[in-house]
């Protein structure tokens, strides 16, 4: 039967020109588990560095550093580690440099990097349908043993305890340096990540005291939020916001309701499809967030099922906090 070619004079953009904001999650620890190799190792590095080059493609402009242990994404060994020196402890950022140095070989410099230091653990308040809590539970970090390279959970000084400026002031700063060094845009260094549920008032005004011009990385919904102003947008709980990542609609102006007279933001907003798009790997779910929203966020690329619940069912380290379903 007879075939008709059609022939358009266009062609596709390097992945590196992409305009899409993509926020993807890798999971070091996935890897660390599935394959059973050693944290930050050379064979872990070189697994990550497989899983660089699949986020390349995609577009991914996102990286999420893992500080504190135990989050939503199961963070089980910080990329920045402690090192014991005398009384003090130093933050040590090998980790994090061969980790961003792959991202960059891979794609360029991300958009935005955020520093994973805040879960629900640590106290928080509702400003939707989350949870509320005033107990604080022990912010575990990584301690790192330079003579024999072994790592152990050690208890970090909560923010604005005795010692909490010095601790993390220290490495957020470092971080910061690392991060300029490679070109990356440090206005885009953000605390990451609030949810529904926010940090207590005293949590966040801690970070605005060793940090006055660093914002955070937030998924909510948005409800009662005041629009953004001077194209600043500051969340409920009194904290500025870097990236913003709605559950649903709002990824690009086209899709505001203000649209065209949007005005200009010095945030970025993406649109997730809910929270565990990764359990469900029909081809469809995936295609719809880039359809509905002309982004993608709260992605997990790697976060393949792990461990067994207490129902017997195979799970990954992903698991949705309490304020984000």
């Amino acid at each position: 039967m007879p075939v008709q070619v059609l022939v358009a004079g266009w062609t596709v953009p390097d992945f590196k020109d992409n305009a899409t904001l993509v926020s993807m999650y890798q999971s070091p620890d996935t890897l660390v588990m599935h394959y059973g190799v050693e944290p930050w190792s050379d064979r872990h590095f070189a697994l990550i560095e497989r899983s660089m080059n699949l986020m390349a493609k995609m577009g991914n402009d996102v990286l999420l550093v893992p500080v504190i242990l135990g989050n939503y994404l199961g963070h089980q060994t910080g990329m920045v580690r402690w090192i014991r020196e005398g009384n003090r402890y130093e933050p040590e950022f090998s980790a994090l440099e061969r980790y961003l140095d792959l991202h960059i070989a891979a794609f360029g410099p991300p958009k935005i990097v955020t520093l994973s230091v805040w879960k629900h653990d640590f106290g928080c308040r509702t400003w939707f349908r989350g949870m509320k809590s005033d107990t604080v539970k022990p912010c575990m970090v990584t301690e790192l043993d330079p003579a024999t390279g072994k790592m152990t959970p050690m208890e970090a000084p909560h923010f604005g305890q005795p010692g909490s400026e010095e601790f993390w002031k220290t490495m957020i700063e470092g971080v910061r340096r690392i991060i300029r060094s490679r070109g990356c845009d440090d206005r885009f260094l953000l605390f990451g990540e609030a949810f529904d549920s926010r940090p207590l008032e005293r949590t966040a005004e801690f970070f605005r005291k060793i940090e006055p011009d660093m914002r955070w990385q937030i998924y909510a919904h948005w409800v009662k939020e005041a629009p953004s102003q001077d194209g600043k947008m500051t969340a409920l709980g009194g904290f500025e916001v870097g990236f913003r990542i709605n559950p649903n609609g709002g990824g690009l102006p086209e899709f505001d309701r203000d649209y065209p007279d949007v005005p200009p933001r010095e945030f970025y907003v993406a649109q997730t499809h809910r929270t565990n798009i990764h359990h469900t790997s029909s081809p469809l779910s995936y295609r719809a967030v880039m359809r509905t929203s002309g982004t993608l966020a709260r992605i997990g690329l790697d976060f393949w099922p792990v461990h067994f619940d207490e129902r017997g069912r195979s799970r990954s380290l992903y698991v949705s906090p309490p304020a984000a379903e």
